[in-house]
Parts: C-alpha cells; sequence; structure tokens
C-alpha cells in the first residue's frame, strides 16, 4: 500500500494555497510583539518592493534575450544567475533529488535541471522561447515556474511520491498531470 496519495484540486485552488504557503511565515503565531511587528515590517517591505523587483527582472529579461541574440554567451549566463536569485531560486535546488534528471511529461520527457530551470528533451520548449524554472518547496512539492515566453498559464504544481519515482499534480493550464515517472 503506497503513502502516496493523490488530491485533486481546481486551479484556483491550487494557486491560492501556494500563495498561502509563501505568505504564512507572515502571519505566524508569533509569541512576542517583536516577532510581529518583525513580519508586519517583512510583508510590507516585499509589497513596497514588489514594483521595483518586477521592473528589474523585466529588464533582466530583455538584457537576457539581447544578449543571447547578440551571442554574449558568457553574459547571458551571468544575467540568467542574477535573474535566478532575483526569482527565489535557491542553490538548494540543485540537491533535491529529482535534479539532473529526465522525467515523463505530457507527449515528451523534462529534464530537472541543477541550475534550477527545466528544459524539454527535445528542445521544444527552448525552441518556442519558454524560459522555465522549477523550485522544491519542501515534502515532494515542486513549483514550475514559465518566467519567459508566455503571458498566462505561467505555473505548474507538481506532487512527488516519498520514495521520488513518480510524480502527479497540476499542469500549466490546470489540467491534472497523471502519475509520471522517472525516465531510466
Amino acid at each position: 500500500m503506497s503513502c502516496f496519495r493523490r488530491v485533486y484540486l481546481p486551479i484556483k485552488v491550487m494557486k491560492t494555497l501556494v500563495i498561502l504557503i509563501s505568505v504564512l511565515p507572515c502571519f505566524s503565531w508569533a509569541q512576542t510583539p517583536l516577532e510581529r511587528e518583525r513580519a508586519r515590517f517583512e510583508a510590507e517591505a516585499a509589497t513596497a518592493l514588489a514594483p521595483v523587483r518586477e521592473a528589474y527582472r523585466l529588464r533582466l529579461l530583455a538584457a537576457l534575450d539581447s544578449l543571447t541574440k547578440a551571442g554574449q554567451l558568457d553574459a547571458a549566463v551571468e544575467v540568467r544567475a542574477e535573474l535566478a536569485t532575483i526569482s527565489g531560486i535557491k542553490p538548494g535546488n540543485q540537491n533535491a533529488p529529482i535534479a539532473g534528471q529526465k522525467w515523463e511529461w505530457d507527449k515528451g520527457q523534462v529534464i530537472f535541471a541543477r541550475d534550477g530551470f527545466v528544459k524539454s528533451s527535445d528542445g521544444g520548449w527552448e525552441a518556442r522561447g519558454l524560459v522555465t524554472s522549477w523550485k522544491h518547496l519542501g515534502n515532494g512539492v515542486l513549483i514550475l515556474h514559465i518566467d519567459k515566453g508566455r503571458n498566462d498559464q505561467k505555473i505548474a504544481l507538481l506532487q512527488f511520491n516519498p520514495t521520488w519515482t513518480e510524480y502527479s499534480g497540476w499542469s500549466f493550464d490546470g489540467t491534472v498531470i497523471a502519475t509520471r515517472r522517472k525516465v531510466r
């Protein structure tokens, strides 16, 4: 008997859960007034900086595009690393059990690269201009985010089983992903 249980939720509920997971520390049950004020300060600072951070991210994406087209790949790699840093992709992604492995995806396969980006094994996503990152949220939950190449349907959520041999979840368009496995 597997302890991996599938739970099917609508895409709006899934997105709400992701938002709640990210902001829950701000509304923690802090014991002291200092901890409550610190949490409030951090939440207000994040809200105030959000437009500035987004403008910076868009400028970096434009720079990445122009550097890549100009063939300045070393500079493009530096910009991509900065994009990963401001997107909240932690170096810990490289230590997640799936890092560097190939997995089934819809009609093809994807590779969860150690640098925090997802690549299609046939290069189809990249050929269409999609830049997709992944982040391990803990407990076998991964969030995939399309950083460039699409204006909507930018998030997918994957739940891996405890042995990291299969996953299910919700695709970018909100459809349920049936169980997928690691490619051997």
